[in-house]
């Protein structure tokens, strides 16, 4: 049993970088992740490489910026996933 077993971790930042190298080491550990980026593509990306490794993800393109785009983005989690335990966020909020 990994240690990210039936948890939901939120990574942002997760299209390139440290935050993708989270987002990749959560899963393989049981987690179910939420891959949010600005750009869409980098978190779809990030996405398919989990999924082709029988992980679980969901992609979704966000500015952290924005106040109503975090707020869509927990709610999205909730609905797909059941809700979320934990988050990793590589940016910072202004």
């Amino acid at each position: 049993m990994g240690r990210f077993e039936g948890k939901v971790a939120v990574v942002t930042g997760a299209g390139a970088g440290i935050g993708k190298a989270c987002a990749l080491a959560i899963a393989p550990e049981g987690g179910r992740v939420v891959v949010a980026d600005i750009d869409g593509s980098a978190a779809i990306a990030c996405t398919a490489q989990i999924t082709a490794e029988a992980g679980h993800a969901l992609a979704l393109a966000m500015d952290i910026a924005d106040a109503q785009a975090v707020a869509a983005l927990f709610e999205t989690a909730e609905r797909h996933f059941g809700g979320v335990d934990c988050g990793e966020q590589r940016e910072p909020c202004i």
